[in-house]
């Protein structure tokens, strides 16, 4: 089974998880860790790694929000107690609504490429230029 655990500073691991809910139903796999919910990015990992190492025969990825934050440095010590864990950092709801779905498997570099590469294509600064030109190309699907 993959789980998916979501860490961040704030409330923004809860946020996603809770808007990925909204979007997906109820989606078992995913568990949230945000920093406030926790003293310290330390017991933050602490919690994570209970959650590891119980759950020693699933796919783990690991979602942060920031590379090289707190959050994100601590999570990267999840690498000594599973090896074949995957820490992806910059998470944005399209990449998690992608982990969710697909049938990823996190050992085709490829595919995990191809899950990056969709989470990437969906920051896009709009502005009126944009849209317009857009809707002269008559690309206006691509708008949503």
């Amino acid at each position: 089974m993959r789980r998916i655990i979501l860490a961040s500073h704030g409330s923004l691991a809860e946020g996603m998880h809770s808007a990925a809910k909204m979007i997906l139903g109820d989606h078992h796999c995913i568990h949230a860790y945000g920093l406030d919910r926790y003293e310290t990015s330390q017991a933050l990992l602490e919690a994570v790694q209970r959650e590891v190492t119980d759950a020693a025969d699933d796919e783990i990825l690991v979602l942060c929000d920031i590379k090289g934050g707190s959050v994100h440095r601590e999570m990267l010590q999840l690498l000594n107690v599973k090896e074949d864990i995957r820490i992806i950092t910059g998470m944005n709801l399209g990449l998690l609504l992608e982990l969710c779905v697909s049938s990823l498997d996190m050992n085709d570099p490829n595919g995990m490429a191809r899950i990056l590469e969709a989470g990437k294509n969906d920051i896009i600064c709009f502005d009126k230029a944009l849209v317009t030109s857009m809707k002269e190309r008559k690309e206006v699907d691509s708008l949503w």
